[in-house]
């Protein structure tokens, strides 16, 4: 497909992170784009230059107090993995127990 640009304004964003022998590993990653939460879960290998990455979003989280994980419980997410260069990208259907 065709490639676009675009801006997308986060506010408040929120992140936590070790890395440790040159992998990222995420404790917490969260930030907002209006009414629409959004959340990481997982690594990168700086090194190796690869990806496990779990992204989430939900519509309709609260906006007038910081985010809480048991906000984003029911988000829809895709996962990544692989290359930098050529990650394989898989959707997932949302889970209501699940807060990522």
């Amino acid at each position: 497909g065709l490639l676009a640009k675009g801006q997308t304004s986060l506010e408040p964003v929120e992140a936590r992170a070790l890395i440790r022998s040159g992998v990222l590993l995420t404790e917490l990653v969260q930030a907002r784009s209006g009414a629409v939460g959004l959340a990481a879960s997982g690594r990168v290998d700086l090194a190796e230059r690869t990806l496990d990455l779990h992204l989430s979003m939900k519509p309709g989280v609260p906006t007038d107090r910081p985010l809480k994980a048991s906000d984003m419980a029911g988000a829809e997410g895709v996962t990544m993995r692989g290359s930098w260069h050529e990650p394989f990208v898989r959707g997932q259907e949302a889970d209501a127990d699940a807060a990522r």
